[in-house]
């Protein structure tokens, strides 16, 4: 796996341990801190064979600038793996 694969699947661990809600939640922007890091996490969620669906929902959802993209697509993740939590 790829190093970038792994900090983007740590970051996604990172923010579930954190049961974040609410997109508007500025810990979440903490967890993308740069440009860069969110252009590269859309692009690689776009990518994966299971969260490009989480894009492709938010996409159909809301237009935003890359951070506000990333966060939007880190939360759905998060969403998702809670709802699929026991």
């Amino acid at each position: 796996m790829p190093l970038e694969d792994a900090q983007f699947d740590e970051l996604i661990d990172r923010a579930h341990a954190l049961d974040l809600r609410d997109p508007g939640d500025a810990r979440w922007s903490a967890l993308l801190p740069k440009a860069a890091t969110c252009e590269g996490f859309v692009q690689w969620a776009t990518h994966h064979p299971r969260w490009r669906f989480n894009v492709a929902d938010v996409a159909d959802r809301v237009c935003a600038k890359p951070l506000e993209a990333a966060v939007m697509i880190l939360a759905d993740i998060v969403a998702e793996l809670r709802d699929e939590a026991p």
